[in-house]
């Protein structure tokens, strides 16, 4: 069985009670983390603008069950929250909705990311063909959106005692091998870049309160961002050549380095940059 389709909670899993909060989970990225953390014992707040998977193409747009109900309907917790990261207030009414259900903040998931760029009828432009409003909303959701999950879950962090681990709370960022490489796309590459360096100001500034902020950077997979192309055959082989594993990610792998990174297993990790790229970077 694909562990996608079975987000039972194991128990008592690597991250029994501690509740999280996972942006952009209603498909990708997101839904996977989400998932693997429920099967590890988390107690999860879904973020996203809708709780449906809106995009065609995605492998997630022909399913009935929406994230949160899918856990709870596994004996899992979970409870979706309509949220626009880009809008401050509506970050700080997200953290607030998990404290006032489960009286804390453990971890916080900056996943929601957009790439306009991707699309057919943008792809190919180059930065003096490309309007400024696709720059704007990019930076919006993906830079300025991990700024405030980043602002937020730190503020909650700090109003809560140390854990029996000695951590006081975890935030993991999803970046990009944009976020190290350039990949031709002016406003998804720089917005990526800005949270690669946001993590680290982070991880520093916050390190002598135990608050950890890592970055996992994954490579391609069949994620939203990459749905236009899910039909061009010739273009899906072309990326895939660039990989030395051969492939691309899965998205279960994605979640699986975030689970480390929002563990008890990287007590002595913050500041990281891991990439999920089958070498990409490493060429």
């Amino acid at each position: 069985m694909d562990p996608l389709d079975d987000p039972k909670p194991h128990s008592p899993g690597r991250l029994h009670d501690r509740v999280a909060i996972v942006t952009g989970s209603s498909s990708g990225f997101g839904r996977a983390i989400a998932f693997r953390f429920s099967r590890e014992g988390a107690k999860l707040l879904c973020a996203d603008i809708t709780p449906e998977t809106t995009k065609a193409g995605s492998r997630d747009a022909d399913r009935a069950y929406t994230t949160h109900e899918y856990i709870v309907a596994k004996g899992g917790t979970a409870e979706f929250v309509k949220t626009d990261v880009g809008h401050e207030s509506s970050v700080q009414a997200l953290v607030a909705r998990a404290v006032e259900l489960h009286g804390r903040l453990d971890i916080f998931i900056n996943n929601a990311g957009i790439c306009p760029e991707s699309a057919p009828d943008q792809i190919s432009e180059l930065i003096h063909e490309q309007e400024v409003k696709v720059w704007d909303t990019t930076m919006r959701v993906n830079a300025r959106g991990s700024y405030l999950g980043c602002k937020y879950a730190c503020e909650q962090f700090m109003k809560q005692n140390l854990l029996p681990s000695g951590d006081r709370g975890w935030i993991v960022n999803i970046g990009s091998t944009a976020s190290l490489t350039a990949s031709q796309v002016a406003a998804y590459d720089t917005s990526k870049g800005a949270v690669l360096q946001l993590t680290k100001t982070v991880a520093v500034s916050m390190a002598p309160y135990k608050i950890h902020c890592n970055i996992v950077c994954p490579g391609d997979a069949t994620t939203a961002c990459y749905d236009p192309h899910v039909n061009d055959r010739e273009a899906i082989n072309k990326s895939i050549s660039l990989y030395p594993w051969g492939r691309f990610g899965k998205l279960t792998e994605i979640a699986g380095a975030v689970l480390f990174l929002a563990s008890d297993d990287a007590g002595y990790v913050t500041g990281a940059v891991l990439s999920v790229d089958g070498g990409f970077v490493s060429q």
